[in-house]
C-alpha cells in the first residue's frame, strides 16, 4: 500500500509542477531552459532534489556510489594535503552523506580527524543526513576564511543552464513555450550576431555566479579545489549538450515525467578555466578521470590488500566501471586547483 501511495503522490508532485509551468509561460510568454531547470529541479517540496521521494530515487549514480573504490582513492589523495596544509574539508552537494562518512572512516586509518562540512541544496537529503552522520556539520555557506580541501563531485552539471544552439552557422536562443495542447515546446530566436558574446555570457550565468562566489569566498586563503563532472572543453553550441535520467535510462526529453527524472548539463571547462585566470588559481590537474584515479595509484592499493580472488575480481569490475574509457573514465574530467599553496 505504501509503495501504491509513493507511485501516486510522486505523479501528483509532477502534475502539479507541470501545472506551475504552464501559469508561468502564460503569464510570461515563455520560460527560459534556465528558469525551466530551476523549477523542474529545485522547487520547494515538490521539485526533482526537494521533494522527500528523492531519498529513494535510483535514476543514476556517482562514482562513490558504485564502490568504495572511488572514496578509497580519493581518501590517499585527500591524505596527502591534510597532512601537509590542511585539517578541514568542505563538500558541495554531498547526497545521501555516505561519501563523507567514508571518506572520514578511511581518513581516520591515517590517525587523521579533519573536520568536514557540507552545503546541500536539497532540504530533504539534508534532513536525513543530519540524523544519520552526526560527526558532519551541515553549513549555509563557506566559512569565513576556510582553508582546506573543497570538493564537487558531479556538482556543476546540476545547476540550470540556457540552451543556444548552433545551425549553418546560424546562433539560436532556445526558450520554453506550450502548444494548443499544453505541451511543452522550444521555441528558437534568432540571435544577432553582434549580441553573441552577450547570450553567451549570460547561458552560463548561473554557473559563473556558483563558481565566482566561491573564488571570492577563498582567494586569500590556502586552499585545494578539486571538482570532478562530466563535460570538456568545447561545447558552447552542442545542440543536446545535456542528458535527462529517469531510472539509469538517459534521453534527451527535458519535458518528459516533470520532476521525476534529473536534467544535467556537459559541464563546460573552458568556461571555467577563464574564471581561473582571473583569480590566478594555479591548476594542479586537468585530466580525464581514468588518468586521475590511475595516477593517485589505486592498483597498488589494491595489490596491497589482501583480498580473496572473488573479492579481488569484483573490485577490479567495479574498477573498470570508473576508469574505463567507454564507462566513465573518459567522459568525466577531473580539475584540481590550488590558491596559496606550495605541493612540491
Amino acid at each position: 500500500m505504501l509503495f501504491k501511495d509513493k507511485y501516486n503522490l510522486k505523479f501528483k508532485y509532477s502534475k502539479l509542477l507541470k501545472y506551475i509551468l504552464i501559469q508561468k509561460i502564460k503569464k510570461k510568454k515563455y520560460l527560459k531552459f534556465s528558469e525551466f531547470i530551476n523549477i523542474i529541479l529545485y522547487k520547494k517540496k515538490i521539485g526533482y532534489y526537494n521533494n522527500f521521494l528523492f531519498y529513494n530515487k535510483k535514476d543514476y549514480l556517482t562514482s562513490s556510489q558504485i564502490s568504495n573504490i572511488f572514496t578509497i582513492s580519493l581518501a590517499n589523495f585527500f591524505f596527502f594535503f591534510l597532512k601537509k596544509e590542511f585539517c578541514k574539508i568542505l563538500e558541495f552537494g554531498g547526497g545521501n552523506g555516505k561519501f563523507a562518512f567514508n571518506i572520514l572512516k578511511e581518513l581516520k586509518k591515517f590517525n587523521l580527524f579533519p573536520k568536514y562540512y557540507i552545503i546541500e541544496k536539497s532540504r530533504y537529503l539534508k534532513n536525513i543526513k543530519k540524523k544519520k552522520y552526526k560527526n558532519i556539520k551541515w553549513i549555509k555557506k563557506i566559512p569565513k576564511n576556510f582553508s582546506g580541501i573543497i570538493f564537487l563531485n558531479e556538482v556543476l552539471d546540476s545547476i540550470p543552464f540556457d540552451l543556444i544552439i548552433k545551425n549553418n552557422n546560424n546562433y539560436y536562443n532556445s526558450n520554453i513555450i506550450i502548444n494548443n495542447e499544453l505541451n511543452f515546446v522550444f521555441k528558437n530566436k534568432k540571435i544577432n550576431k553582434k549580441y553573441l558574446s552577450f547570450f553567451i555570457k549570460n547561458r552560463y550565468y548561473n554557473l559563473y555566479k556558483f563558481i565566482n562566489n566561491i573564488f571570492l569566498n577563498i582567494k586569500n586563503n590556502k586552499n585545494i579545489i578539486i571538482i570532478i563532472d562530466y563535460g570538456n572543453l568545447n561545447n558552447f553550441y552542442i545542440k543536446n549538450n545535456f542528458m535527462c535520467f529517469y531510472k539509469h535510462f538517459s534521453h534527451g526529453n527535458p519535458f518528459s515525467f516533470p520532476g521525476l527524472q534529473d536534467i544535467t548539463n556537459f559541464v563546460n571547462f573552458k568556461f571555467i578555466l577563464k574564471l581561473i585566470v582571473k583569480y590566478k588559481f594555479k591548476i594542479l590537474n586537468f585530466s580525464n578521470q581514468e588518468n586521475f584515479i590511475l595516477n593517485i595509484g589505486i592498483l597498488d592499493f589494491l595489490k596491497k590488500k589482501k583480498y580473496n580472488k572473488i573479492k579481488y575480481f569484483n573490485k577490479i569490475n567495479f574498477l573498470k566501471k570508473i576508469i574505463l574509457p567507454y564507462e566513465m573514465g573518459e567522459i568525466f574530467k577531473v580539475l584540481i586547483l590550488g590558491n596559496k599553496i606550495n605541493i612540491y
